[in-house]
C-alpha cells in the first residue's frame, strides 16, 4: 500500500511474492519483488478506482513502477482493456498498456498497440507504434 504526490492511493495484492535476488550491475536487486496472480487497486483521488489484475507482476518497492504481464486486464470507467503487458508508473501518474490491446468501451472494441492513461489528468491516449498502421475499431449497438 502505498500514497502518491497526488493523494491517490495505490494496492497490489498476489498469491505469490518473491523477492528478486538476481543480480543487476553487480548489486543484488532486492528492491523487486516477483508477483503470482496479481490484482492492484489505484483509489483516485476523484472516487474512481483503477484495478489491474494479471498472471505475473514485477513491483519495484523503491519507485512503486509495477510490470504487469500475463493476461492483464484494466478495469477504468466502464473501460476493459485487456493486453499482454501494462506498465504503472505510479510516480508519473500513467498506466501504459502494450502487446495486444483490447480496448472495450459501451458499444465500441478497438485493436491497437498502445494504451496510455493519464491518472492525473484523467486522460487516454490509444495509438499504432507505427504511423502506417491504423487502429481497427468495431461498433456494436
Amino acid at each position: 500500500v502505498s500514497t502518491d504526490n497526488n493523494g491517490n492511493k495505490y494496492e497490489i495484492s498476489s498469491k505469490i511474492g518473491i523477492i528478486d535476488f538476481s543480480k543487476k550491475n553487480n548489486s543484488v536487486n532486492d528492491d523487486t519483488i516477483v508477483m503470482e496472480k496479481v490484482t492492484a487497486r489505484i483509489y483516485l483521488k476523484n472516487f474512481e478506482v483503477v484495478k489491474i489484475t494479471s498472471d505475473l507482476a514485477r513491483y519495484n518497492q523503491k519507485n512503486y513502477h509495477t510490470i504487469f504481464e500475463k493476461n492483464v486486464e484494466v478495469l477504468y470507467d466502464k473501460q476493459i482493456i485487456n493486453s499482454e503487458k501494462t506498465e504503472l508508473l505510479l510516480n508519473d501518474g500513467l498506466v501504459k498498456i502494450s502487446n495486444n490491446v483490447v480496448y472495450q468501451s459501451l458499444n465500441m472494441v478497438l485493436n491497437a498497440d498502445m494504451v496510455e492513461i493519464d491518472l492525473v489528468k484523467k486522460s487516454s491516449k490509444i495509438f499504432m507504434n507505427e504511423a502506417s498502421k491504423k487502429i481497427k475499431a468495431t461498433y456494436t449497438n
